[in-house]
C-alpha cells in the first residue's frame, strides 16, 4: 500500500526496467538520474518490448550474449502527463527502497505547485523546462550524499549496540532522511522561484543558474556555529 487513495493504475505502474535500473543502482551503492524519457509504463512495456543482445566477459574471460530490455519512453507533453510520469518514478523509487512514495509526494507537489503558482508582475511562470533542471539538480544532491556516505539518520532512530546511528531510515528507505535537507537548500529554493522577464536562463525568460555550482546551505551552517 503506497498512500491512502491512491491507486496503482496503468498509468501509475512504471516499467520493469526503470524498477531494474534503481535497484541496480542500490546494490552498487550509487544513485543516478533517470531522464524523464525513460520512466516508461509497464502496460506500454508488456506490449511494445523491445531487447538488444550484447557481448560481456562472463566466468575465466569467456566472452557470453546477454539480452538486455530496452527502456520504453515516457511522456511529459502535458502537465498530466508529466504528473502521471513522476508517480511512475516515486513508486519505482518506493519498491526499490531509495524514497518512500509519501515523500515522492512531497516533490510532485512542490513542482506542480509551483507551476500553478499565480505569476508575479514583471516575472514568468515557473515553465516545465525549469522543473526539469530542478529535479535533476535534486537527484544531483541525493547522488553526492550517497557517494560520500552523508545519509542523515531522524533523531528517534534507535542506535545500535556499539552506538552507531543506522544507515537505513524507518522503513528501510535509504534517501526518506535527506530529502527534505536537499529540497529546502538554498540552490533548489532559488531554482525553482519565478525569473524577471529579459533575463536569460532555463526557459522563457529565467535567470540562469549554476547547477554544479555547490550548495551554499553548508557555508550558512558554518555562518551560524561561528
Amino acid at each position: 500500500k503506497l498512500a491512502p487513495g491512491f491507486k496503482l493504475a496503468d498509468e501509475h505502474e512504471p516499467a520493469v526496467w526503470v524498477i531494474d535500473k534503481l535497484q541496480d543502482f542500490y546494490d552498487r551503492g550509487t544513485f543516478e538520474y533517470l531522464e524523464w524519457e525513460t520512466i516508461g509504463r509497464r502496460d506500454h512495456e508488456r506490449a511494445t518490448v523491445s531487447k538488444t543482445k550484447k557481448w560481456v566477459a562472463g566466468p575465466q574471460g569467456a566472452i557470453i550474449g546477454q539480452t538486455v530490455t530496452n527502456p520504453t519512453k515516457g511522456s511529459h507533453a502535458s502537465d498530466l502527463l508529466l504528473l502521471q510520469l513522476l508517480r511512475r518514478r516515486a513508486v519505482a523509487l518506493d519498491v526499490t527502497k531509495w524514497i518512500s512514495f509519501e515523500m515522492g509526494e512531497v516533490m510532485v507537489e512542490m513542482y506542480f505547485g509551483a507551476m500553478q503558482e499565480p505569476t508575479l508582475p514583471g516575472h514568468n511562470a515557473v515553465t516545465m523546462a525549469q522543473i526539469q533542471q530542478v529535479d535533476r539538480q535534486i537527484f544531483k544532491m541525493l547522488s553526492d550524499k550517497v557517494e560520500r556516505d552523508e545519509l542523515e539518520v531522524a533523531p528517534n532512530m534507535p542506535r545500535t549496540e556499539d552506538g552507531q546511528q543506522p544507515q537505513q531510515q524507518p522503513g528501510g528507505f535509504r534517501l526518506n532522511g535527506v530529502l527534505p535537507s536537499v529540497l529546502h537548500s538554498p540552490k533548489i529554493q532559488s531554482m525553482i522561484m519565478q525569473r524577471q522577464k529579459g533575463v536569460g536562463g532555463v526557459g522563457s525568460g529565467s535567470a540562469s543558474v549554476d547547477i554544479d555550482a555547490p550548495d551554499d546551505s553548508a557555508s550558512v551552517n558554518k555562518l551560524k556555529r561561528e
